[in-house]
């Protein structure tokens, strides 16, 4: 998903054009992007394209929410309906077409089987597929994995938990469904091929597979997962990370003087604070407690 300020022909003031995403231009239709006036002139848009592109995904997250295919289970259980019930009028109220709730409903409710023998084969992207997969799932969603798994691993740092949380909402977001868990071995191995395509380095792909494995491992340890871990393995074929050199001891050293020469503090948080360049020139006095004596 992609943002832009442009102008609309015969329309005055500038405008943030945001790029739909595909679960949303599947489940709507319609143009690929919304325009939405930012500002009479490119300055003030700019100004304001932060704000509106936030009010524009809280609406579409409002959508998502509202989508059946995430609803349904929530809402059979709290009224006491069937899923196929509960899942028929919440389609009907949505208003999907009759077509389209038919071959949903085919696909939950018939056997894979029975419907090759009866020659049926319901027009379903693989997006819905996949929802109608972790309907039929007891798999719970990513969300409540980390949940779960932050009160079980207390000491996990916040940066590890929010690794966790952008590398599984980007798995779910192209999944189309949170239930990461009904992901199959093929669909893993594609998500790997995608990454290779957006050249994504070798190192970057390991880390993403390693951050993937440890939490399907921690699901089947915990009951949340059967079967096999669907990342075993795909870290194979991908070449080796190079490990940098130490540095020069005596480059080192006369580094050093300079820096003492110069007054360069910032050397010497980054010598002994293990920063890199790109942190300690973002450093302010407000992060600087020189009570305590951190950073």
């Amino acid at each position: 998903m992609s943002s832009r300020i442009v102008t609309i022909k015969g329309k005055s003031g500038f405008y943030l054009e945001v790029d739909k995403p595909s679960w949303l231009r599947k489940l709507k239709g319609g143009a690929n992007s919304v325009k939405r006036k930012a500002g009479a002139t490119r300055a003030e848009a700019t100004r304001n394209a932060l704000k509106l592109e936030a009010e524009i995904l809280q609406e579409w997250d409002l959508i998502q929410e509202q989508n059946p295919l995430k609803a349904a289970k929530g809402v059979a259980k709290a009224e006491g309906l069937d899923l196929d019930d509960a899942l028929e009028e919440l389609m009907r109220n949505a208003g999907w077409s009759r077509e389209r709730r038919e071959a949903v409903l085919m696909t939950l409710i018939a056997e894979p089987a029975d419907l090759k023998k009866q020659g049926l084969t319901p027009e379903l992207d693989q997006e819905t597929r996949n929802q109608i997969t972790s309907l039929q799932s007891d798999v719970d969603t990513w969300q409540e994995w980390v949940k779960v798994r932050r009160l079980e691993e207390r000491n996990t740092a916040a940066s590890t938990i929010a690794n966790w949380e952008t590398k599984l909402r980007g798995l779910a977001q192209w999944l189309g469904t949170d239930h990461v868990g009904v992901l199959t071995k093929e669909q893993a191995h594609s998500y790997k091929l995608l990454m290779i395509q957006k050249e994504f380095s070798d190192n970057s792909i390991r880390n993403y597979i390693g951050a993937f494995s440890g939490m399907w491992n921690w699901a089947i340890r915990s009951g949340k997962l059967d079967g096999k871990n669907v990342w075993e393995g795909l870290k194979k074929g991908l070449g080796s990370g190079k490990k940098r050199e130490a540095l020069d001891p005596e480059v080192l050293a006369d580094a050093e003087k300079r820096a003492d020469r110069d007054q360069d503090v910032r050397f010497w948080i980054g010598r002994y604070q293990g920063l890199r360049k790109e942190d300690y020139c973002g450093l302010r006095w407000s992060d600087i407690d020189t009570t305590n004596k951190v950073i």
